[in-house]
């Protein structure tokens, strides 16, 4: 019987955490990812790099590795046409970084495929007075 208890008391912990995850965040995220097709239509690679990429992700592939393939995919996909949203979660933890995962169905002119983007909201530091 405790364990019950104790899994309705977990349960309605975990219905409050999800209930406060939301946020109005989502636009912010959506203008993130329209600037990411922006500028991919315009083959700018360059400025993918330095303002969308992260730096983890810049940690596994060198610069040059990284324009090379997004030259090769600008090449393969042709220009971004547009997209329709077709999933927007918001991930929030205790302890960590705050992400967004965004799933898109984007046209290209050459082809349609579905996306998947990973939008980690930065942490805003605040230092208090002594």
């Amino acid at each position: 019987m405790k364990l019950y208890i104790y899994f309705a008391m977990l349960l309605s912990c975990g219905m409050v955490i999800l209930t406060g995850c939301k946020d109005n965040d989502s636009e912010n995220e959506i203008l993130v990812v329209e600037s990411f097709h922006n500028k991919f239509s315009s083959s700018d690679f360059n400025g993918i790099y330095i303002d969308l990429v992260s730096k983890e992700f810049k940690k596994s592939m060198t610069k040059s590795d990284y324009l090379n393939l997004m030259k090769k995919n600008r090449e393969l996909l042709g220009k971004y046409q547009y997209g329709r949203l077709l999933k927007n979660d918001q991930i929030k933890v205790l302890i960590g970084e705050n992400k967004t995962t965004i799933s898109y169905h984007s046209t290209y002119n050459n082809y349609e495929l579905n996306e998947f983007f990973v939008i980690k909201k930065k942490a805003i530091r605040v230092k208090y007075p002594k």
